[in-house]
């Protein structure tokens, strides 16, 4: 998937209104599974799950767009081998890294790291 595509997932969510625009772009513990899931989203929250685990966290039965893993994207950050990947993960927090956000690693790499882009 790329990251237009991503942005254009999410966006169907709001305008089906299956979810509010600040629950993806400012806060996505709601509906994700993070280290502060609040809530329904809470319930077997803060560790690494496989998907379907909870409904509360999926969109438009879609899961994992919020928290759970990281979801390597196509997207390419800048001329280097580093793509973008997205949705956070089990053990950062919702609002620090909601559904929107994009972050970046070697393409190469079996390790993530935090960093925003």
């Amino acid at each position: 998937i790329y990251g237009i595509e991503w942005d254009s997932v999410l966006q169907w969510a709001i305008d089906s209104q299956a979810i509010i625009e600040d629950d993806v772009q400012k806060d996505s513990s709601s509906w994700g599974n993070y280290d502060d899931s609040t809530g329904g989203a809470a319930d077997n929250s803060g560790e690494l799950q496989p998907g379907g685990t909870n409904e509360y966290w999926k969109v438009n039965n879609i899961y994992d767009l919020a928290g759970n893993v990281y979801e390597w994207t196509q997207e390419k950050y800048s001329t280097g081998t580093c793509r973008a990947f997205r949705g956070g993960n089990f053990n950062v927090f919702g609002d620090s890294y909601p559904a929107t956000y994009r972050y970046y690693s070697d393409e190469n790499s079996t390790d993530v790291y935090d960093r925003r882009v």
